[in-house]
Formats: C-alpha cells, structure tokens, sequence
C-alpha cells in the first residue's frame, strides 16, 4: 500500500515509521525502505511494470538489471531477504548510498550466493552518480514496455536507425534474446559496441538473424586507439561534443540578442555619456562572448576529434 506495507516499516527508525514514503530523506533511504516493502511482501522490482517508475528505478539501481534468467528472478531477491534481517536498516541504506552493499552481504556471509550473479559486484560498486556500462541500460531497456530508449543505448545499439516503431520493437527482441542466453555475457556485447561489431557478434549467437539488422545495428564507433576515452559508455565523447556546441550556440546568440537591446537603448537615449557606456560595455560584452564561444567550440571540436580519429 502507500505505506509501505506493515511488513517494512517496523525496520524503520521510530522517528520515520509514521513517514510516507515520499518524506524519507536522504532518498537512499527512500528506495531502499521501498525496496524493503517489496521483498517483505513476496515481490521484487520488475521493469516491466507501466508506469511503476519507482520499480524500474530500483530494479537498475539495486542490481537486478545484472541478473539473467533465475539470477535476476531468484537468487538476487533472496540475497537481499536474507540480508534484512542480519543487519539493520540504517546499516542497509547507508551501504547503499556509499556503494558498500556488496561489502554488507560479504560481512553477513553472503557472498557465494550473490557470486552467483556475475557482474553484480563490479555493477553495485560503481558509485551512484557515475555512468556504468550502457549494457546496463540496454538491458532494462529490453525488459520495458517503452519504445524510446535512454539516449546512452539510442546512441550506442543502433536504435538511432530505425524509423518505424516496428524497428525498434524487432532491434529490441534481438538484444533481449542475446542477453536472456546463458552464453552471452552482456559485458561481451558492451565490448562488441565499442569496436562498431554488434552484429557480427549477434549472428555467431544467432546464425539465422536477419540481414535487415546489420543496418539498425550500425553505430558510430570503434574509437580505434583511443580506447582510453570509451569510459563507461562510449556515447560518452558524444555527450560532450554536443554539450560544448550548444553552450557555443547559446553563447552566440545571447551576443546577438545584446547587440539588438544595445541597439534599441541607444536609438531611445540622446545623451552622449550614455552612449559612450553602452558602446564600451557592449564592446565587452561581445569580446567575452566571443572568446568563451571560441574556447568552446575548440573543446568541441577537440573531443570530436578523438571521437571520429580525424
């Protein structure tokens, strides 16, 4: 229910078991009490639930999007149900907040069974705010209802080819049944994408797929010797290319729009003091614009190179 369900919310502090969800601060404290209300309840976060935002959330951000098959389904929620009760909740969301959940099981002696799901550890102790393989994002994608994917896996698997909805649909059945298979490791894929061979690594899994799929899975890359800069994402170099060409854009045109209400001040104002100011701030004005707009679109153009190996 809107509470949380009686099971969770005895584990609260005292000070919060009268809170609604949505009052609990700071907000790992928030997902993880809702985390608890699922499991305590029989359920675990799904994300293919519409529009349950908050599951789909939790099934990235706890881990779940790692699990294939029985992993995700059985033995990821059993971990952390075994887990509520050996410690408590402060224990629990604060691990969960510094990237130490996995530590939290190990301490308990839960670490053969959360082993069992390969890249659960290297995913959960990546810090929260950080970008983490777009395989990641992919696959809670494929596991969603919606048909527009983040821009990471727009980018990175080819989604940016297709035209009908329909494509979209049929590349996302693809993916789905390359990283439901028991020999595909998603981390595989991830490093198919960065060297530009997503389909060619889809057909030896998948000797029958179609031709049609080697156009929608084209991107962008390799980025040849500058694996250094692949990061977590390797739509990553994009992301700042585009950023630092519309910060340039916007700088221009804040320029323009300054010399159109310098113009019109001036035309309106007859004394000569005024004018002499408005002529040497407007000056200013356009010179610093114009530096920083520079400055901006060489740094654009700096990370396009390493993008594009030009």
């Amino acid at each position: 229910n809107s509470r949380g369900g009686p099971p969770a919310r005895p584990y609260l502090d005292p000070a919060d078991r009268e809170k609604e969800p949505h009052q609990l601060v700071p907000e790992a404290k928030r997902k993880s009490f809702i985390l608890y209300a699922l499991l305590l309840n029989g359920y675990h976060p799904n994300p293919s639930i519409e529009p349950d935002t908050i599951c789909k959330e939790l099934y990235f951000e706890f881990g779940f999007v790692t699990g294939r098959g029985s992993e995700g389904e059985q033995v990821l929620p059993w971990v952390y149900r075994k887990l509520i009760p050996e410690c408590t909740f402060t224990e629990f969301w604060t691990a969960f907040q510094s990237n130490n959940l996995v530590a939290l099981m190990d301490e308990k002696g839960l670490g053969p069974e959360r082993k069992k799901v390969l890249h659960f550890e290297d995913f959960m102790k990546i810090k929260r705010n950080y970008p983490r393989p777009s395989v990641w994002r992919l696959r809670h994608f494929v596991h969603s209802q919606g048909v527009d994917p983040p821009l990471s896996v727009f980018m990175d698997y080819g989604f940016f080819n297709c035209i009908t909805v329909g494509e979209v649909f049929s590349l996302k059945e693809v993916y789905q049944e390359l990283l439901e298979s028991p020999r595909v490791d998603p981390m595989e894929l991830h490093a198919a994408c960065i060297k530009g061979n997503l389909y060619s690594f889809a057909r030896r899994h998948n000797p029958n797929l179609e031709q049609r799929f080697k156009t929608l899975m084209t991107n962008i890359y390799p980025l040849r010797n500058n694996t250094q800069w692949a990061v977590a994402s390797p739509s990553f170099l994009l992301f700042l290319v585009l950023f630092f060409v519309s910060v340039s854009f916007t700088n221009l045109w804040s320029t323009l729009m300054f010399l159109v209400f310098s113009f019109l001040s001036i035309l309106c104002r007859c004394l000569w003091g005024t004018l002499k100011l408005l002529v040497a701030l407007a000056f200013l004005s356009i010179l610093f614009t114009c530096l920083w707009g520079i400055l901006m679109l060489l740094v654009a153009f700096f990370f396009l190179s390493i993008l594009l190996q030009v």
